[in-house]
């Protein structure tokens, strides 16, 4: 037997292997501690840690008195029964409503429960040695820990999270979902659960508590989240627990705290001293405690660990294969059961699974097996192309989708598609339901039209001007040109993405966040904005056909459920979905908008979803760069939501139209063959008028270019009055005035009412429609006049100066009056004082007792004989000193006095 000395000499010799690989870890710590402070302040910091540390234990104290006083421990919200604890053996099945068994729901094949006395011997105590040492002695609480623990929490300023937890809390923490860390809450927490602990030590032994938290607590596996002592000696070592060697049983135990930090199995084992360093500190522990019983033993132990314990990775066997339905289900069976009894997710799918538990499923089996036989299609699988900055490609796996179908008219959902292609993991990734992607257009009628009609910002007969817009800092643009005057119809049918901007701006994007919000999309504060009425916000497939169920289902959402209730094995409802149900749209307004979403099928982008004889509303969406594929819709009986692109944002090229609207037309037409033909049934104080589509106001016999659209009653717009016809000279284009001869009408329009806003600066694609011309014709000017004088008993040479002067023009006639001196002016046709044109012509009577000698007549007057017609008038007379001699017949003239 050897001497205390030679004990208290291999005590030191392993006390300082263990401190080795304290300090190699320390070492490799790149922060180093500060250097320490003043001793002033030093001495300062710690009178304060002490001051509220005894301010502390004091409060906890009084908490504890008070608390055992008053019977906290006992009262409902912190009691434990066995039936909380309780876990059977007995499968739970899934079924359709009609009771028709879909599959059994089986336990995860990543834990394994076994007995205690299956787990070895060093198992239990190398986790009691390095988790709670006085595990057989304490009620539940280790209250030297505790105080330990309050102490540290103390001198942290609540930033720690409490610890000092035995087994029999850990037990608690991981069976309920209290998540409350630090501060007042933390202490909340812990005091919840000390008292469950407490309760749980009165009704289970200390051999039971301490086998069920070694069968369920969490042991890493990089993803494949092992879980139990077992199968953590399978993955680790590929042994049954209780196979595995002392220094074994101490990793396992050591890494309880964060398991992955020390996985083995990393490409770039950084891990190889960390896991010594961990493993020797539990042997260490379980020697100090005496449950090593030999010094040989313990040094073999250490001498494995420092020459690299035997990691040996097992197969962990894939989980049971289900399909997308039914892993959403389950997701949201075990989320329901964490909300009604406050366990955690671990805890709450073991119940599930061992319940013997029937869940009424809402799938419709038809459906959801014509849904996965399209998505095996290989013409869906593209590969990825584009690569990250080291070489690598962005995307190593092929192109996805997601799909959810809905009964609308309950909220059930009938059909689910969370991946794409045969090599796909159902009871992974299920991108239905947890894969949030921009959804492009497809979000216009929910962000825009809906609540826009609520709040009466639009009708659906308003017009918007679809050209290049600037609305202040934020330029956006259409990815296929521009439309001019558009109504709503159209602008869902071609998908403007300018006019549903400038809905956007005018609704204003917090309204229509707060719209989404009560159809279950909600909108992070960052991305309430205009790109908003573009898709700039994430939301998953499930999301989609919730959010347009309630369209569909006339301004009524219910919220989405995959099942109906959970019942045990005696019939009674253990769960059921909280399903919420609230009207987010007037009954009128979802008619309305239901019919405006036939226009992409009928005549827009969506044509290809067209279903014989049945309404189909629908909206396509892209993402920027046609990275993600949307499209959803819904007929009289079902909505659709379908999402097609890659995990990680890139476009995938192909021939055709949009994947995303393939998947639905195809399934949708297939589940819909056998139904009968249908169309929207019509609602109350609905009406129809007749629309100008270039103003968006009623029709007048002015309007030209007009439709018929629906409203509700009482908010058919006013008569339009923004036509205006103008007459243009034709030569100068200008507005024509009384002296333009040339003249044709155009009809010109004032801007719709809604482009009259000013809320945006539009770059016209037809100006010209509104361009009216004002400028006044100035090329053709009203003549110019003057008033005519009296030249009456003038001599014709003097009168006829006068009026030529003033730009007239002068005719004579003859005519003898004896009573009169010859060549005065005896009458003229123009009165006095008249107002005359410039150029035109005056007659004057002139006296003349004999005959004319036309030599003497001025070449520029025209001359009349008074007993014959006009001799001459502009004519040259006299010419070369020649005589004229003209033959004239005369006639009598008619003299009047």
């Amino acid at each position: 037997m050897k001497s205390k000395k030679n004990r208290k000499i291999n005590n030191k010799n392993e006390e300082n292997k263990a401190k080795k690989y304290r300090i190699k870890a320390e070492k490799s710590e790149k922060n180093k501690k500060e250097k320490k402070p003043k001793k002033k302040r030093k001495i300062f910091k710690w009178i304060k840690r002490l001051f509220f540390t005894g301010l502390f234990l004091g409060i906890l104290a009084v908490i504890i008195g008070v608390g055992a006083f008053f019977g906290i421990i006992n009262s409902e919200e912190y009691k434990v029964s066995e039936e909380d604890f309780k876990l059977l053996t007995e499968k739970s099945r899934i079924v359709t409503l009609d009771g028709t068994l879909i599959t059994e729901i089986a336990s995860d094949e990543n834990r394994k429960e076994i007995p205690l006395s299956q787990m070895g011997e060093y198992i239990p105590k190398a986790f009691i040695a390095i988790e709670d040492e006085r595990f057989y002695e304490h009620n539940g609480v280790d209250i030297k820990r505790t105080i330990s623990a309050a102490i540290k929490f103390i001198t942290s300023k609540g930033t720690s999270t409490f610890g000092g937890s035995t087994i029999t809390q850990q037990l608690i923490k991981n069976s309920f979902d209290d998540k409350d860390d630090s501060g007042v809450n933390g202490v909340k927490r812990k005091i919840r659960e000390i008292a469950r602990a407490y309760n749980l030590e009165k009704i289970w032994s200390k051999d039971q508590i301490l086998e069920r938290y070694l069968n369920y607590i969490y042991m890493g596996g990089y993803g494949k989240n092992i879980l139990g002592v077992q199968k953590a000696a399978e993955y680790y070592f590929n042994k049954n627990a209780n196979e595995l060697s002392l220094a074994e049983a101490a990793y396992l135990a050591g890494i309880n705290n964060t398991p992955n930090s020390y996985n083995p199995f990393g490409e770039d084992n950084k891990n190889v001293e960390l896991i010594k360093k961990r493993t020797v500190d539990v042997l260490w522990k379980m020697k100090e405690l005496g449950f090593i019983e030999s010094e040989e033993l313990y040094r073999a132990a250490i001498e494995e660990t420092e020459n690299g314990l035997a990691f040996n990775e097992g197969k962990i066997a894939n989980k049971k294969e289900y399909t997308y339905h039914t892993t959403a289900l389950i997701e949201q069976v075990i989320s329901d059961l964490m909300e009604k009894y406050d366990w955690t997710y671990t805890f709450a799918r073991t119940k599930l699974e061992t319940g013997g538990y029937t869940v009424y499923s809402t799938v419709d089996n038809a459906i959801q097996a014509r849904m996965q036989q399209e998505y095996l299609q290989d013409k869906y699988i593209m590969q990825g192309k584009e690569k990250n900055s080291d070489g690598s490609l962005l995307n190593k796996g092929h192109t996805q989708s997601a799909m959810v179908i809905m009964d609308y008219s309950k909220g059930y959902v009938v059909g689910c598609m969370g991946g794409l292609g045969a090599d796909t993991d159902t009871t992974g990734l299920n991108r239905a339901t947890q894969t949030f992607k921009q959804p492009g257009s497809s979000i216009k009628p929910l962000a825009c039209e809906s609540p826009a009609l609520e709040r009466g910002v639009i009708t659906a007969a308003c017009v918007y001007d679809d050209s290049p817009t600037v609305f202040g800092s934020y330029n956006p643009h259409n990815a296929d040109g521009y439309s001019g005057l558009i109504n709503i119809r159209k602008a869902l049918a071609t998908s403007s993405n300018m006019v549903h901007v400038k809905i956007m701006k005018e609704l204003g994007p917090e309204n229509s966040a707060a719209f989404l919000k009560t159809i279950g999309i909600n909108v992070p504060q960052a991305e309430i904005g205009l790109p908003l009425a573009l898709g700039a916000t994430d939301v998953s497939p499930l999301q989609m056909a919730a959010a347009y169920s309630a369209i569909a289902n006339n301004g009524i959402y219910i919220s989405p459920t995959f099942y109906t209730k959970v019942e045990d094995s005696e019939g009674n409802i253990v769960v059921e979905p909280k399903q919420e149900s609230r009207r987010v749209m007037k009954e009128e307004n979802a008619y309305i908008l239901k019919k405006l979403l036939t226009a992409p099928v009928t005549s827009g982008t969506s044509t290809k979803a067209a279903i014989s004889g049945m309404d189909v509303s629908a909206k396509t969406g892209s993402s920027n760069g046609y990275k993600e594929r949307w499209f959803c819709g819904f007929t009289p009986y079902y909505a659709a939501a379908t999402w097609f692109g890659f995990d990680n944002a890139e476009r995938a090229t192909y021939a055709g139209t949009n994947n995303a609207l393939n998947i639905w037309s195809s399934i949708m037409k297939d589940i819909h063959s056998g139904l009968a033909k249908k169309r929207y049934q019509a609602v109350g104080n609905v009406v129809s008028a007749k629309i100008c589509l270039d103003s968006g106001l009623s029709a007048t016999e002015e309007c030209t270019n007009t439709t018929t659209e629906l409203f509700v009653r009482g908010t058919v717009p006013k008569a339009c009055d923004c036509h205006i016809k103008v007459k243009i000279c034709k030569e100068t284009g200008k507005v024509a005035n009384e002296n333009c001869k040339d003249v044709e009408e155009k009809s010109y329009l004032k801007l719709p009412p809604k482009e009259e806003l000013g809320l945006w600066k539009t770059d016209s694609k037809v100006k010209e429609l509104f361009e009216i011309p004002e400028e006044v014709c100035d090329k053709h000017k009203a003549p110019e006049s003057v008033e005519m004088i009296n030249v009456v008993g003038k001599k014709l040479s003097d009168a006829k100066k006068l009026l030529e002067d003033k730009g007239l023009v002068v005719k004579v006639n003859y005519k003898e009056d004896k009573t009169k001196t010859e060549g005065i002016v005896l009458s003229q046709d123009v009165k006095e004082k008249q107002k005359i044109e410039v150029g035109k012509t005056v007659t004057l009577t002139v006296n003349k007792k004999e005959d004319v000698n036309t030599n003497s007549v001025d070449t520029n007057t025209e001359v009349i004989n008074t007993n014959s017609e006009v001799i001459s008038s502009n004519t040259e007379i006299g010419n070369n000193n020649e005589e004229v001699h003209t033959n004239v017949e005369t006639k009598p003239v008619n003299e009047q006095h």
